[in-house]
């Protein structure tokens, strides 16, 4: 039987069992799901598998709760802002551009600004995101965060009543790819670029995408 670790705030005083949250985040982020193991993660939280083990049982359970305690409050705040956005248009269709940024902001801001743990964070979502969509583990990652995707491509309908849902799915997904590419921070913009551009600059380089992508599916959703 699994011993679920209680409710935690990442931002408090860490007690054991957010010792050993923050050190698999950090792992979890820099190794992926398979590159992390128990012990890697015990030796960071300075603590014995047998206390990881006891609070979070095994290592999906250990994986599901670092996603659980931040994804909530990502995908409130991200719908959140979605729904302002649709109140302010007074029951016309949102703009394609102030959609876009409620869509990508929110965890583009997080990791910028919400400290080490939300930076984790949102290199670990775009790492398991890649991952296989069937894993066990992730589908209940994958069941909060749809709810997000699916007010964006309702959204999106509103915008383009007209335009081919496949063509729709398929913009959508192009999107989320390169969301979930730059929340890595990989270092392959920099490299690229001899240093022009920085994967870091995640403000700089939402603010390139939403032109960018509003202008493609302008051009790929408006029927002819």
């Amino acid at each position: 039987m699994v011993v679920k670790a209680a409710s935690v705030n990442p931002d408090a005083s860490p007690s054991s069992s957010e010792r050993i949250l923050n050190a698999s985040e950090m792992l979890f982020a820099e190794r992926g799901y398979a590159g992390a193991s128990m012990r890697d993660i015990a030796r960071s939280a300075e603590a014995p598998v047998s206390l990881i083990t006891h609070h979070f049982g095994t290592k999906e359970e250990l994986f599901r709760q670092v996603i659980d305690r931040r994804i909530h409050e990502q995908v409130a705040t991200t719908l959140d802002d979605i729904a302002k956005a649709q109140d302010a248009s007074n029951g016309a269709p949102v703009s394609l551009e102030t959609l876009m940024r409620c869509y990508m902001e929110p965890m583009v801001h997080k990791s910028m600004h919400g400290g080490p743990g939300w930076k984790n964070y949102a290199k670990l979502m775009g790492l398991a995101m890649f991952n296989s969509q069937y894993d066990d583990f992730l589908k209940p990652m994958i069941d909060v965060y749809d709810r997000v995707q699916d007010a964006f491509v309702a959204a999106c309908r509103k915008i383009f009543p007209d335009a081919d849902e496949r063509r729709l799915q398929l913009a959508v997904f192009f999107l989320n790819s390169s969301i979930l590419s730059v929340l890595v921070e990989s270092g392959m913009l920099d490299r690229q670029s001899g240093g022009l551009c920085k994967s870091n600059d995640l403000q700089m380089i939402v603010d390139e995408m939403i032109p960018f992508y509003a202008a493609a599916f302008r051009q790929r959703l408006t029927p002819a």
